[in-house]
This record gives structure tokens, sequence and C-alpha cells, in this order.
């Protein structure tokens, strides 16, 4: 999945995006050891998870794989950064023409 797929990179995540042929939108995150210690990274995927659960409405979503990957930086980021990230990937996805773009690999 990773070395397929379009990345978008942000200061403190990178998503990878790609069509999954399934009926709905599909999400996934990683967080690494060089992010910080276990404490450090559940933190960050427990802000993941909100801004996931905040943000996405799949019904108007097109069925992509989202992967999202921490970098370092994340760990100090905070939650309202990671949120802002988070919501503006995921609004160029629900867009009619970003939709597209991201379906079949064009940039936007």
């Amino acid at each position: 999945m990773q070395h397929e797929g379009r990345r978008i990179k942000s200061r403190h995540l990178v998503f990878v995006v790609r069509p999954n042929g399934l009926d709905a939108p599909r999400f996934g995150h990683t967080v690494s050891r060089k992010v910080g210690n276990a404490v450090v990274r559940n933190q960050v995927k427990r802000w993941l998870r909100e801004a996931m659960r905040r943000t996405v409405e799949p019904s108007a979503l097109p069925p992509v794989d989202v992967v999202i990957i921490a970098r370092p930086a994340a760990a100090k980021a905070g939650f309202a950064v990671l949120f802002d990230e988070v919501s503006s990937v995921v609004a160029g996805l629900t867009e009619s023409e970003g939709a597209t773009a991201f379906r079949f690999g064009e940039t936007a």
C-alpha cells in the first residue's frame, strides 16, 4: 500500500491515498518508534483516531484507502494541529474534483 497510491505530505503527517475498489473508504494509521516511547505513540494514535472520528463522513468520501503516517514532529504538535491537517486532507477527498483526482492519481 505505501509504495502505491498518492502521497500527501504535511508538516506532521504523511497521507497515502489510493482507490480500494470497494464501496466505502478505509482508514489506517502508523506511528513508529521514531515518534517517541509507547506512551507518546499511544497519545498520537488517540489524537489521530479522534481527528478521523470528528472529520470523516464515510458517505461523502470516495472509495479509497487512506493510511496516515505520523512523523516524529507529530508528538509535539498537539491535537489541534493534527486535527487541522487531517481535516484539510479529508476536505480535499470529499470535493468532487478532488475525489476524481485522488481516484486516478492525478494532481488536484
